[in-house]
């Protein structure tokens, strides 16, 4: 790159923008915490029957009610961006801080939340919409909670919902950054028993780098298990673990099981009855320990974080989020957060098995990794290269100029061929990142039909990004949570389909663009064959045989046997309508100095020998083409030189245009590759390896040698379907073209428009499938 280093970085950093940039957020940092679990099922916070959210539950009833009922089909459409507001607010406030260059702390110190317009109605957040786009957020507050107490008036009417005739004041609600936003709590619940022990974890995983339940070796002694003291706080075997979980799981002391901020009566707490009155649940059960005023359990340690204990009962989970911020460990799960969405694999963990055979090379590389890790996270909160404490960007962009984005970059080469092993030098596409980029690439969606879907979150629903996700190696952020990094059997069918179905519609449009305005197939045109010498395309005006025009053109042409094709482009029939046609009358063929190579009137065609025809006949006035197909006479170039061909021909017209000729001199041997069709497809072919795999060929490497190989290939097949089958480019039973918008398939549109009698657009379609299936397409 010009300019080093230094500008790789500037270029890297500049990209940290846009739609793209989001989305890589949004999907990376849902990887993590797995929040749009809530898109799809039962999400409880939103539940707009509950009764903490009375602007919500009030709206609810006075839609149902206006409608006519509850489950209207206009009623559903609100509440799913209500539902969606509430379970995408982390991702979208870890995006924010991302892309907004704001300090990276504020992911778990954050004292606002982020709003789409239906969140910022019902929690008063203080937002300003210009639309009513659910997918965009902007940063506000939860102003919209209330307790229950005596001041709650509500009432429940079945098919209409909550109503609410009167609440107390709205709470001021104690932001901790993701840490209390309610998707963030839903998808890590509490129970009473489980005692917010699941969000110590994941909170301490995610945003520390410490898997508890790997911080130390766990007993399975029968005995040493068998006390039922309280074992999380008096046996030495829990101990371990629950002395630094716990205290972190009582800084969440004031979220229930649903997520809601003190959900219990008079908004004291959210312990759960059964422990502040056991004897109502079970009359021969334990005096319980709560006093009144507790906010949370007698039972368990302090609410706190590693010695320290909360400073409030209040707002324990902000500060524990400031502590947390603070921890030199914040810095480095960080990277370890991000980790898994650059490079395509999970953090490297310590071998555990000293006498594993590959023990010393596994240790080389974590150790190698880590250390990277534990410098770059001290950089991160400093400041990279002097840049502001704790930027994103910055840390992104140090992570992807790393030697560890580049693995072959890796000093050590044990740990290199380590690394090549495990992670290798490339990564596999998640199913989102492979729609984007065949959708960059070819124009459109697999699956998409170009019409909004109000009830798919990004308005659209595809088969990467929808119907085959999971097949795919995706994840739907519940039950399947860990994506795949090699590609399986089914993953491989899935790859092989997107293909198949994407490369016909593809190949068609492209064609159908003016030259200039192609994606893919700049500088030749549809009947551009590996033997095409030159060709020339014609309109045919003249309309009788009294009107009969010659059409010429002239052209290099190399020496040797040569056949001159004349093909009909665009037959069209329709009765009580006409009948459009194609007249060939005369052919000549004159080298650079005049002399004939060839003269043929057509009506003799049959008298040449190795003349060949698709379809037509002779007559007394020459060769009449009643569909789009060619003809094709051989003849004999002596030397190189210039040559003129010239063709009297004469049309039926009928239909909205005139007929349409291309005549072409081909030469005879297609395996030379010698010939003008030949290079201009081999620099098509070039074009093509360095748009879909990011490869800088030449036009004589053995990768485009090999792909005009399988193209030469399959187009002597299609030309052996088409003398059997007819010229179609798809032909129904065995070919369809999955083209993705109804216009498509009007009258007119390029689903009637499928002539292929050259056979290359079928051909390309066959080498499109070839590359949008080679490793370097699905992987980078």
């Amino acid at each position: 790159t010009s300019g080093g280093e230094a500008a790789l970085r500037g270029t890297i950093r500049a990209m940290m923008e846009g739609d793209g940039f989001h989305e890589f957020l949004t999907r990376g940092a849902n990887d993590r915490i797995l929040t749009d679990a809530f898109f799809r099922g039962f999400f409880d916070a939103a539940d707009t029957n509950n009764v903490f959210f009375p602007e919500a539950a009030n709206f609810n009833y006075e839609s149902n009610l206006a409608a006519g009922g509850a489950d209207q089909a206009q009623n559903r459409l609100w509440r799913q961006h209500w539902s969606w507001g509430l379970a995408r607010a982390p991702v979208e406030l870890i995006a924010y801080i991302v892309e907004e260059d704001r300090n990276y702390q504020e992911v778990v110190t954050a004292d606002y939340m982020m709003v789409n317009y239906q969140t910022n109605r019902f929690l008063n957040a203080g937002a300003v919409f210009s639309s009513q786009d659910p997918a965009v957020f902007k940063p506000g507050q939860n102003n919209g909670q209330i307790f229950r107490d005596f001041r709650l008036r509500t009432e429940f009417i079945q098919n209409f919902g909550s109503k609410i005739d009167s609440h107390g004041p709205f709470i001021d609600y104690p932001h901790a950054g993701v840490l209390n936003t309610h998707a963030f709590l839903n998808r890590y619940p509490t129970t009473e028993t489980n005692r917010n022990r699941a969000r110590a974890r994941w909170t301490y995983f995610h945003f520390l780098g410490v898997d508890i339940e790997k911080s130390a070796e766990r007993t399975t002694d029968p005995e040493a298990l068998a006390d039922t003291n309280n074992p999380t706080m008096n046996n030495p075997a829990c101990v371990t673990c629950h002395a630094l979980h716990d205290p972190v799981a009582g800084t969440f002391q004031n979220y229930g099981n649903e997520g809601f901020y003190r959900d219990q009566w008079g908004g004291r707490d959210s312990l759960p009855e059964t422990y502040k009155y056991p004897e109502n649940f079970d009359p021969d059960a334990e005096p319980s320990q709560y006093l009144t005023g507790d906010t949370w359990f007698r039972d368990m340690r302090t609410p706190g974080f590693e010695g320290q204990s909360a400073s409030s009962p209040d707002n324990s989970l902000q500060w524990v989020g400031q502590v947390i911020a603070d921890d030199p460990r914040y810095a480095t799960a960080a990277i370890k957060f991000w980790w898994p969405s650059l490079m395509g694999a999970p953090v490297l963990e310590a071998p555990e098995a000293s006498d594993d055979s590959d023990f010393i090379i596994r240790l080389a590389a974590f150790e190698a990794q880590n250390d990277f890790i534990e410098t770059l996270g001290a950089e991160f909160a400093l400041g990279i290269g002097g840049g502001n404490a704790y930027n994103a960007k910055d840390l992104l962009t140090r992570m992807i100029l790393s030697p560890w984005f580049r693995a072959d970059e890796v000093e050590s080469a044990a740990v290199r061929e380590r690394l090549v092993k495990e992670l290798g030098t490339k990564r596999l596409l998640t199913p989102e990142e492979l729609e984007k980029k065949s959708a960059a690439l070819l124009g459109w969606k697999w699956g998409t039909d170009g019409r909004n879907n109000p009830y798919q979150f990004d308005g659209e629903w595809s088969n990467l990004g929808d119907r085959y996700k999971i097949y795919y190696g995706g994840i739907d952020s519940d039950g399947i949570v860990d994506r795949s990094t090699a590609l399986t059997a089914l993953m491989a069918n899935v790859a092989e389909k997107h293909a198949l179905e994407m490369s016909c519609p593809a190949v068609m449009l492209d064609f159908d663009r003016e030259d200039s305005t192609r994606l893919l197939f700049n500088g030749i045109d549809s009947n551009t064959t590996p033997v095409t010498e030159i060709q020339r395309a014609f309109v045919v005006a003249a309309d009788s045989p009294n009107t009969a025009a010659t059409y010429s053109f002239s052209g290099d042409i190399a020496s040797g046997d040569k056949v001159v094709t004349l093909l009909f482009t665009n037959d069209w029939y329709e009765e009580d309508v006409g009948d459009r046609n194609l007249h060939l009358s005369e052919l000549t063929i004159w080298n650079s100095v005049g002399d004939p190579v060839l003269f043929l009137e057509f009506e003799d065609i049959d008298s040449v020998t190795g003349a060949t025809y698709g379809c037509g006949n002779p007559d007394n006035e020459g060769f009449t083409l009643w569909s789009s197909c060619t003809v094709s006479i051989p003849f004999s170039a002596e030397f190189d030189s210039r040559h003129t061909i010239s063709v009297l021909a004469y049309g039926d017209q009928a239909g909205p245009d005139l007929p349409g000729m291309i005549v072409a001199v081909n030469d005879e041997n297609p395996e030379s590759g010698s010939s003008a069709g030949a290079n201009a497809i081999k620099a098509v072919l070039v074009n093509l390896h360095e748009r879909l795999l990011g490869q800088s060929l030449d036009i004589n490497d053995a990768e485009i040698d090999a792909t005009y190989q399988l193209l030469i290939d399959s187009w002597q097949a299609r030309l052996v379907w088409i003398a059997e089958r007819g010229d179609w480019a798809y032909a129904w039973p065995d070919e369809s073209c999955n083209f993705f918008l109804d216009e498509h398939w009007a009258e007119g549109g390029i689903g009637q428009r499928g002539s292929d009698p050259s056979g290359m657009k079928n051909t390309w379609m066959s080498v499109l499938i070839y590359l949008m299936t080679d490793f370097a397409y699905i992987h980078e």
